[in-house]
């Protein structure tokens, strides 16, 4: 029984101390209670920084090696091989691009497809990227693919990860490929998709300049 009110009494005077007491007291109390798990943290904390500071140091570093290396390519050789090892890196893609259209510009059609192909995989959906697509689909053209060819324009035409202007270039590629094949409600159904959408007064106005060419009304 005196044991019972001992216990009482002193959470009677554990509650009246923790009334008196400060916010800064029982914080610090807290910590002081808790110090060693804050030391702890405190380090991991330190850890993880350092960590994240050397992955990023050695990206830095290691992006300068390769744009050092780049600038110091001279022959076509030189460049498949940075290109070829070093595959989904934006330069390698440059590299691929200007290799397609020196193949593209000495009529080597498959050597071509081959290279823009490649290049897609370092350029993706930038600005050259969308080159290298249609570069793909017209050397795919050139070499007599017609059918591959004119899945590429499409393909280009209707991912909406590219440019608006290389979608429109590519759907005006398609149009005029379709007249090609006589195929008028092709080229009007292309044609219409620049007219309608949202690609700019310049295509606007080149669909409308080959629609009237072509005797088609949109």
């Amino acid at each position: 029984m005196v044991h019972d009110d001992i216990q009482k009494d002193s959470k009677i005077l554990d509650v009246a101390f923790v009334n008196k007491v400060s916010l800064e007291e029982k914080c610090w109390f807290f910590f002081k209670e808790h110090s060693k798990c804050f030391t702890y943290i405190l380090c991991l904390l330190l850890a993880l920084g350092c960590i994240i500071g050397l992955v990023l140091w050695s990206k830095d570093l290691y992006g300068r090696h390769i744009q050092n290396r780049f600038i110091a390519l001279q022959s076509p050789e030189d460049k498949i091989l940075f290109a070829e090892h070093h595959l989904s890196h934006p330069l390698a893609g440059v590299c691929f691009l200007e290799l397609a259209d020196v193949a593209y510009q000495a009529k080597d059609y498959p050597l071509a497809v081959k290279h823009y192909t490649q290049a897609q995989v370092g350029l993706k959906h930038s600005i050259f990227g969308g080159r290298a697509a249609l570069g793909k689909a017209m050397s795919l053209l050139a070499c007599g693919e017609q059918e591959e060819g004119r899945i590429a324009l499409l393909s280009t035409a209707t991912d909406v990860q590219h440019l608006r202007s290389i979608r429109a270039e590519a759907f005006y590629l398609a149009a005029t490929l379709a007249m090609d094949r006589g195929k008028p409600n092709k080229t009007k159904q292309a044609l219409q998709y620049i007219a309608s959408g949202d690609y700019g007064d310049m295509w606007k106005e080149r669909a409308q300049e080959l629609a009237k060419s072509y005797n088609i009304e949109l």
